[in-house]
């Protein structure tokens, strides 16, 4: 890292800036500091590209885009502004070093640690590829080695960038050697485009050099369209054919992410895969980049004023003693992997876990059933549509939609019982027999396929079921239906809510994305407390619903990468930051609370004092927390962690 030059700003978008980490031809990097004490790292676009106005349409999309890329082995992407004279994009500061720089001063990696790496990158490359996003600039230094594992940076600019500089007469952007065929001659580069890159970046990690070697522009533009890359120095046979395949010059002859990852295998995880000088090496120097820095510890928030019909709660005088708390992630061990269940593609949604068995749907369309005993699969279900809702499991039966609207019900052995075309993606509830679900503006209840009975709702929202009532909110209200026969059996005058969960008597509403829950108590009929951040606090959007482990226990997480947490009067007792968007509904059991954030990471925080227990790392997808063990989502697989270490 070199110090800040006298012209350079003190600050950018409310991150100040502590250092420079390196310059590109797209702009410069820095080093900063969030207002809440995270390192990051702050990207800003040089001047020349900002008249262009295709280029901050293109940024302005892919930005949006990459918000919703893994971190698990990528840095997540945290805030940016591209409306700024100059744009600028903020990611999670990675400590390590590139690969790059590592395998020059200690020369390349033995054959398994280069395996690793491989299937850390095509898991990076599966999330990336997921979000919509092509890389286009995966090369040796944009792949850091950090005390995390191996992470890919950059993604998304790169594509932002390059389209705009392509339409410039004669302009080549990328690097040499790296770039696939497609993308050096200008023509249209897709993720096949990435998986070239990859090739040639394993061929450099295992060999000291790339596969094309090193020479002028003009003449590593012709080697990599024209010549066979030069793999001598890599002596496994099956590895090297492996290498040949990601290099080929057609882009439909080289195998996918997922294949790799399936080939290589798990991906690794910290830096116990790399030789021991290589491991001391990134510790040693991600410890002096991140520095000592100042420990940010405790301290107090405030709490909001809320009221329900119209009724004071006095939230903020019984919320005196809550802390916001936050901890030194260097100081969080890992979780404990007690199993890993592959899926075979994508996971996009949080997995059902009922009766020893664990149903997981992909985006490509099948859903996946293991045995957790004996840690095998016992069958796939072909849906036919990309899958991106959770099943749902009842009776012997999962129920899951498909993102072209199709319920299925699936037995408990993969064969499937009915299906039903709704017209549009939902989310189903089940119990005791029966399965409901909204579509064409009623409320369906369907056992067996057919119809037992339905409603006619104004703009209907998706189920929830709470104290044998079909709860649904409709028309400005939540409407209330016996689950037996749907007869109207009362409503409640809340404004619409974003998402309902239920708990025993107990309904959970609330406009999430401005940051308000209430509580209802069925049983009572009668609301029990409502929750509403501060002004100070107005940015701050629930995700989600709410993780319920006990009427005083509940979990809220937010876009802004905290999990709050609150009491049985809706009062906030601690606020945990993750340092990325929690973008999914949290999970709780026993004396623990868990949040899968954008920053690559599942957190486990204990429920008494607010402060992380753990962390692994995983896809910001919700976990499930079942059995005293939590079901984490990390790219093409399920990992079963160990709730208390």
């Amino acid at each position: 890292m070199a110090p800040l030059e006298a012209d350079d700003p003190a600050e950018i978008g409310g991150y100040q800036l502590v250092g420079r980490l390196g310059a590109g031809g797209m702009g410069q990097v820095f080093l900063g500091r969030s207002p809440a004490g995270l390192l990051v790292a702050i990207k800003v676009i040089h001047e020349r590209y900002t008249g262009d106005p295709q280029f901050r349409a293109r940024f302005r999309r892919e930005v949006t885009t990459a918000r919703a890329v893994s971190g698990a082995f990528t840095a997540p992407v945290i805030d940016a502004d591209p409306e700024a004279r100059s744009p600028w994009l903020v990611t999670t500061f990675l400590p390590g070093r590139p690969l790059n720089e590592v395998v020059e001063e200690h020369g390349p990696l033995p054959p398994q640690a280069v395996r690793s790496l491989g299937a850390g990158l095509a898991e990076a490359l599966i999330s990336i590829h997921r979000a919509g996003i092509v890389h286009r600039d995966l090369k040796p230094h944009n792949v850091m080695l950090t005390p995390d594992g191996p992470k890919v940076i950059d993604f998304g600019i790169a594509h932002a960038a390059d389209i705009s500089a392509i339409t410039r007469a004669g302009a080549v952007v990328g690097s040499p050697g790296y770039m696939s065929p497609e993308q050096a001659t200008g023509r249209e580069t897709g993720p096949a485009g990435d998986v070239f890159s990859l090739g040639a970046v394993l061929a450099f990690a295992a060999t000291g050099s790339g596969p094309f070697g090193r020479a002028r522009m003009e003449v590593m533009i012709y080697r990599v369209v024209h010549e066979r890359p030069r793999l001598d120095g890599i002596g496994d046979p099956g590895f090297r054919s492996l290498i040949e395949a990601c290099l080929a010059k057609d882009p439909a002859g080289r195998p996918t992410p997922q294949q790799l990852l399936e080939w290589f295998g798990t991906a690794p995880q910290g830096v116990s895969w790399l030789p021991d000088a290589m491991a001391r090496d990134i510790a040693e120097h991600a410890a002096r980049k991140h520095g000592k820095g100042r420990r940010i510890g405790r301290r107090a928030f405030l709490a909001a004023a809320a009221t329900t019909a119209g009724v004071p709660l006095g939230i903020a005088a019984a919320t005196g003693g809550a802390i916001w708390i936050r901890k030194r992630f260097d100081t969080v061990p890992d979780g404990k992997l007690i199993a890993r269940f592959p899926a075979g593609g994508t996971v996009t949604a949080a997995p059902a876990v009922a009766a020893g068995r664990l149903l997981v749907a992909t985006g490509q369309g099948v859903l996946v059933a293991h045995d957790l005993q004996r840690k095998r699969e016992l069958w796939r279900y072909a849906a036919g549509a990309p899958l991106s809702t959770s099943p749902v499991i009842a009776d012997d039966t999962a129920y899951i939609v498909g993102d072209n609207g199709v319920l299925h019900a699936v037995g408990m052995d993969g064969q499937a019982r009915w299906k039903r075309d709704l017209g549009r993606k939902a989310v189903p509830v089940a119990a005791a027999g029966q399965v409901y679900v909204v579509a064409n503006g009623r409320l369906l209840a369907l056992a067996g396929g057919e119809v037992r009975w339905s409603a006619a709702l104004p703009s209907p929202g998706d189920p929830v079921l709470a104290g044998g009532r079909v709860c649904v909110p409709a028309g400005g209200a939540i409407r209330l239906l016996h689950s037996g026969t749907g007869r109207a059996i009362g409503e409640i005058a809340q404004p619409y809510a974003d998402g309902l969960t239920g708990y025993g008597d107990l309904l959970y509403g609330g406009r999430f994305a401005q940051g308000e829950l209430w509580s209802y108590d069925l049983a009572q009929r009668k609301p029990r407390w409502s929750y509403r951040t501060s002004p100070d606090e107005k940015e701050q959007h629930f995700q989600g619903r709410p993780a319920i482990a006990a009427p005083d226990r509940l979990y809220l997480g937010d876009e802004k990468g905290s999990l709050t947490a609150l009491d049985g009067a809706g009062s906030p007792r601690w606020r945990f930051w993750t340092g990325g968007a929690i973008a999914s509904a949290p999970a709780a059991a026993a004396k623990l609370a868990y949040a899968a954030s954008a920053d690559g990471h599942l957190y486990a925080i204990d429920d008494a004092s607010g402060e992380a227990r753990w962390r692994y790392p995983a896809s910001p997808v919700a976990p499930v927390a079942s059995g005293g063990v939590v079901y984490a989502v990390r790219g093409s697989s399920v990992h079963v962690l160990k709730g208390a270490l």
